[in-house]
């Protein structure tokens, strides 16, 4: 465990409240598994001596965590929390609620970084680092959409371009992509998230066609360690896991089966920061390339991750969850996106500000 994680570990939570929230999407999320105009979501803060934190976890992401907002609060309403130090609470949390246990850790790291006065990248042994680029997305749609939303994203400035694929018509999914190269031109890297959605054969016919597109990654293009096995060795594009991999012991067991060449980590699946060092370090041990992702979200929960990003030092990151989030019915800021980096805050602990005008949804009585 890091001095961070120690530190952090050892605070003494005094109470706990939380704020649940729905943000309307200016443009529905969809990829392969879920469609949905709102994030659901639950804004933690956690009192501990002279100091407190905030967290935010989405919890409208069953299909990816398998947890919703009844799990976080069963499980921090039902656990014996108060007056336990936080590594205790995240012990017990974790079995329960993964995002339960993130809600506490990542407030826990605000707290403790606020207190000393530092932000939560440098606080977690990262260097001094003023921005980092994330990807546009390109949801499923028609080529022509496809090829629109890559236009604007080359605008806006962005180097790296996601496309959902996945769906039942993998034509369909390769015209997509080739829009969006079209549209792009040969300077932007281009990534693919199938989110499980194909068969191997689906999988094995599409990675032949997406190499002649310049495509970097194939993510998560089937279920299944064995799979994804076979699909890497028939593949011209290197693949990399996304829900087969939770924590460190998974990407062991990824790593043993050569199955896949990279690993995408989200912190909403290892529970706590500690956790995700740990499958951090692992992945890299083994010659996986480390990506960092994040469940689509507000501004608290992005800058949570921008922080972690370069606290780890992990290059490739999901840090844009909120682009369909309005920045008014948002209740943390500020967090700025230029031409395609996020602006790593440099306030103390998440640096930024949360707002919140209505009383607490629920706390922990005292």
């Amino acid at each position: 465990m890091s001095g961070a994680s120690t530190a952090v570990g050892s605070l003494l939570l005094r109470g706990l409240s939380w704020w649940s929230l729905h943000h309307p999407l200016r443009r529905s999320l969809t990829h392969a598994s879920v469609t949905t105009d709102i994030l659901e979501a639950l804004i933690v803060r956690a009192d501990f001596d002279d100091v407190a934190g905030w967290a935010e976890v989405r919890t409208n992401g069953r299909y990816a965590t398998g947890e919703d907002t009844g799990t976080v609060l069963t499980a921090l309403t039902r656990t014996p929390l108060l007056d336990r130090t936080v590594e205790q609470g995240t012990t017990d949390l974790l079995p329960c609620s993964r995002l339960a246990a993130m809600a506490l850790d990542v407030a826990a790291h605000d707290a403790a970084a606020r207190a000393g006065g530092r932000a939560l990248h440098l606080l977690l042994g990262g260097p001094p680092t003023s921005r980092l680029a994330t990807h546009a997305q390109v949801p499923f749609g028609t080529v022509g959409e496809a090829g629109l939303r890559a236009r604007e994203a080359v605008t806006d400035g962005f180097g790296r371009i996601k496309v959902r694929v996945g769906g039942p018509d993998v034509d369909h999914d390769i015209a997509r992509v080739a829009a969006v190269r079209a549209a792009a031109g040969d300077g932007v890297e281009l990534l693919t998230d199938a989110n499980a959605g194909w068969d191997l054969a689906q999988a094995v016919q599409a990675s032949g066609r997406l190499a002649p597109l310049g495509v970097r990654w194939l993510e998560q293009p089937v279920r299944g360690v064995a799979d994804l096995a076979r699909v890497s060795a028939s593949s011209d594009v290197p693949v990399r896991a996304d829900e087969s991999v939770r924590d460190a012991d998974d990407v062991a067991v990824l790593a043993a089966a050569d199955a896949v060449q990279g690993v995408h980590l989200k912190l909403e699946k290892t529970g706590t920061v500690a956790r995700l060092r740990t499958a951090v370090a692992v992945a890299r041990s083994a010659g996986l390339h480390v990506a960092l992702g994040q469940m689509d979200q507000g501004r608290l929960g992005c800058a949570a991750t921008t922080s972690l990003a370069a606290g780890l030092g992990i290059e490739e990151a999901e840090l844009w969850g909120c682009a369909d989030v309005d920045p008014t019915d948002d209740v943390a800021g500020p967090l700025i996106l230029l031409e395609g980096s996020v602006l790593v805050p440099q306030g103390p602990g998440l640096g930024v500000v949360v707002t919140l005008t209505t009383p607490p949804s629920g706390a922990l009585p005292r």
